[in-house]
């Protein structure tokens, strides 16, 4: 959206530098690492770059080069819509991921999408009860990362959050760009693959009574902090999940368009879905659930 505004104001294109993996600084400009050490895009008087806090260019850099640019977007969201984004898109091809655990985990989405009060879906996230805790540590140890990042930014930053951009609430990116931003602006076809929902608030249906015990103390700083409204966690209990939003996306962006790979974990689903948890198994989830220590 802010790429092809720039360029109607600017009458021409605009670079983009999506998710460099480094930034360096070279003769007095800005040199970006992609694709590997050996591959570089110099810096443009006209461009826009993407970075993600959790990875690639360090939080250190990006703070030592922030004067480089005019403008500067900081894009927040609801830790808790996107846990789920992060408990599905880890299984991207671009991550490795481990095809016995992408199987198990599958198995397991596909169940949840029938059966959806079944299954916690921090259980989605990982199946082992003994690393609950150290999970636990991780989210919360990044939620700090980016409080210390934002009390380290200058002051003319801009926080956007992400719902706002869904509901295409731009009055206050406008006012910052100081121009009109493009408001029906499709994902272009590099990016489409990692497309989920492009909605929020899908944490009340995906989440159980379970999810709100484990993940609530550790979402409440972060959430006050951002000034999400953490005093509202009601859930919905639909009676089914679209696979849509769920085992299709996974198997999508696990076997990247590979036919024969995607057919594979299809011919499954009939065998993975048409069973129920067993009392056993479920009591055997919350005995180990309700043994851990979650704060």
């Amino acid at each position: 959206m802010v790429k092809k505004s720039m360029e109607n104001i600017l009458h021409g294109s605009s670079q983009e530098v999506f998710e460099p993996y480094d930034i360096y600084e070279t003769n007095g400009s800005l040199l970006y690492s992609k694709d590997g050490v050996n591959c570089h895009v110099e810096s443009n008087d006209n461009e826009i770059v993407k970075a993600l806090l959790d990875s690639g260019v360090s939080p250190t850099k990006i703070l030592r080069y922030q004067d480089y640019f005019d403008k500067k977007i900081f894009i927040v969201r609801d830790p808790r819509d996107r846990f789920i984004s992060q408990t599905l898109y880890r299984w991207h091809r671009a991550h490795n991921p481990d095809k016995n655990k992408f199987e198990r985990t599958l198995r397991l989405v596909r169940h949840k999408e029938l059966y959806p009060k079944d299954i916690p879906t921090f259980f989605l996230f990982n199946q082992s009860h003994k690393s609950f805790s150290r999970f636990a540590k991780k989210i919360t140890d990044l939620h700090l990362k980016v409080e210390k990042f934002l009390t380290a930014v200058n002051k003319d930053w801009l926080i956007l959050k992400y719902e706002d951009l869904i509901d295409r609430n731009l009055g206050q990116l406008e006012e910052y760009l100081t121009f009109p931003v493009e408001n029906n602006i499709s994902v272009d076809k590099n990016h489409k693959g990692v497309i989920r929902t492009k909605s929020y608030g899908n944490w009340r249906e995906w989440y159980s009574e379970e999810d709100v015990t484990f993940l609530k103390p550790i979402f409440k700083r972060y959430m006050c902090y951002l000034k999400y409204d953490f005093s509202d966690w009601k859930l919905e209990y639909p009676n089914s999940l679209p696979k849509s939003h769920g085992s299709e996306y996974m198997v999508h962006i696990f076997s990247g368009g590979n036919v024969e790979l995607e057919a594979y974990f299809n011919s499954q689903e009939a065998a993975i879905t048409q069973y129920s948890i067993t009392r056993d198994f479920k009591s055997l989830l919350f005995k180990l659930f309700g043994s851990s220590k979650f704060k």
